[in-house]
């Protein structure tokens, strides 16, 4: 049980790590021209959400 909860992980934080790059390379996210439901939250509040990953980046 162990062993699966790390493969998901690492594959989960491949997927992450990979989209992040993507998206500070291309300016685009892996998949749908708009991110999900989550993207309308910052999209109220005038937040590009493209460039969130440069922001997020700079603040950690």
């Amino acid at each position: 049980m162990k062993i699966a909860i790390i493969i998901l992980s690492l594959l989960n934080g491949g997927y992450m790590l990979a989209d992040g790059i993507y998206v500070l390379v291309n300016g685009k996210y892996i998949g749908p021209a708009k991110p999900g439901p989550w993207a309308n939250v910052f999209q109220f509040f005038k937040v590009d959400v493209f460039k969130l990953v440069r922001y997020l980046l700079c603040s950690a």
